[in-house]
């Protein structure tokens, strides 16, 4: 059920997305470490899209601060455009992965990962029922429920390298998955409008 996106019943909920914004940048800093020392594009796919729902908290916090309909709506739209952005990086990220194949250690994939799982799970529940009346709010949502589902997957394809090493197919199928899966969710809050 669409909501009246009055960006002014928002207003009281404007802490908690700070909060949030906090958190993500522990977790892009854990995540991004992890990315790097593993060597697994997937993990680095991931932590794109933390930064990604980083910057849409700042969209979020600015058009609940300024109480404006105009920026609430620019905020949406420029969320979405962020989210395609994503998708774009993730689809290049993971053919080049393709072209090169290299070592991934699993262990260090799999534990920044589930640090990430956990922060995003936190996040969601920090801000769910909140910011009601904001639809960039709403797709901020979006963004913490696609980066949730990506973190299972990566940590899904961890497990599978551990096991395999050479299964590397895996890390790449993982970041084209989670772009199919961005793709999917910004299709289906077009026509919602609704995250909770």
């Amino acid at each position: 059920m669409p909501h009246d996106h009055d960006i002014k019943r928002a207003s009281g909920d404007l802490f908690y997305f700070q909060l949030n914004l906090c958190f993500s940048v522990f977790i892009l800093l854990v995540q991004l470490a992890g990315g790097i020392y593993s060597g697994s594009w997937a993990l680095i796919a991931d932590t794109g899209h933390v930064a990604i729902h980083g910057a849409t908290e700042v969209v979020v916090i600015l058009a609940i601060w300024t109480g404006s309909k105009k920026a609430d709506k620019f905020g949406s739209w420029l969320i979405t455009a962020l989210l395609f952005f994503l998708v774009a990086g993730l689809i290049w990220g993971a053919y080049q992965r393709y072209l090169e194949p290299n070592g991934i250690e699993a262990p260090i994939m799999f534990a920044a990962t589930l640090i990430g799982l956990l922060g995003n799970t936190v996040q969601r529940f920090v801000v769910r029922n909140r910011g009601l009346g904001s639809i960039s709010a709403s797709k901020y949502k979006l963004c913490l429920d696609t980066d949730i589902y990506s973190s299972i997957g990566v940590l899904i394809g961890a497990v599978a390298i551990y096991f395999n090493p050479t299964w590397l197919i895996v890390d790449t199928a993982i970041a084209f998955a989670i772009a199919g899966w961005v793709v999917w969710k910004v299709i289906k809050m077009s026509r919602t409008h609704s995250c909770d």
